[in-house]
């Protein structure tokens, strides 16, 4: 799917660990997410988080990556742009991107930074790639995927007239939809319902690009749950815009 690396990134910025609120879907999806992604104090510009595929591509132990106070071992010079384009991504609440060398040389990478205000402050989601290389093809999403279909929580994407795209087996359950097949391509609201307001925001999300906003909704079929918990995650950029939708029951 074109559209899957862009959710991961709209997902990672809207519940990534220094938010403390992240579930362990979540955080099976970043440790096997096939883009290499890092989390930065936005003040700092210390390492917080780093996934496996960014600490191969930076060619780095996690734990010599994350104990090292100069940001993900770039070069000396790199440490300038990377404030400057740090504080433009603050300061407008929007992605920016450089390119670096790490400290050794051998590398040269592609930034992009997204910016997650949390709780606990303020933090920079940082994709890396080869700078001149291409992001990881549709295969490389698969452990994500996989982590997904194996979680336990209820999950669906959805594409801008939500038509399901996607649904896990949890959510199948949780609908009592039958198969993940039978649901795909069939509209949303025939498993879920939500009233207008949610519906209002919802399609205001895409528009304002709210990495996620927290919703209620409740099953449309008989003996399905009346009152449901629903975190929607927007994923706007890219060729296919993209809703995902983690649905919880309220007990």
């Amino acid at each position: 799917m074109r559209s899957w690396s862009t959710f991961i990134r709209s997902l990672l910025g809207s519940e990534a660990s220094p938010t403390g609120g992240t579930s362990l879907s979540f955080r099976e999806l970043y440790a096997t997410s096939g883009h290499a992604v890092a989390i930065l104090e936005a003040g700092s510009l210390r390492a917080v988080e780093v996934n496996p595929a960014a600490a191969t591509l930076l060619g780095l132990p996690r734990e010599v990556i994350l104990g090292d106070p100069f940001p993900l071992r770039l070069e000396a010079a790199a440490r300038e742009p990377l404030e400057q384009a740090a504080a433009a991504a603050l300061a407008r609440g929007t992605a920016g991107a450089l390119v670096a060398a790490t400290a050794d040389g051998h590398r040269r990478l592609r930034l992009e930074l997204g910016v997650v205000n949390a709780p606990a402050g303020a933090f920079l989601i940082v994709q890396l790639a080869a700078a001149g290389g291409h992001a990881p093809p549709n295969g490389a999403a698969a452990g994500s995927l996989e982590a997904i279909s194996r979680s336990s929580d209820a999950f669906v994407l959805a594409d801008l007239a939500l038509r399901i795209r996607y649904s896990n087996e949890a959510f199948v359950r949780l609908v009592d939809g039958g198969t993940a097949a039978r649901l795909a391509g069939q509209p949303l609201d025939r498993w879920l319902h939500f009233d207008e307001e949610s519906r209002r925001r919802i399609a205001e999300q895409m528009r304002s690009r709210d990495a996620a906003i927290a919703l209620r909704a409740a099953g449309v079929r008989p003996g399905t749950p009346g009152s449901l918990q629903v975190l929607s995650i927007a994923a706007p950029d890219g060729p296919e815009p993209v809703y995902g939708f983690l649905v919880r029951t309220t007990d």
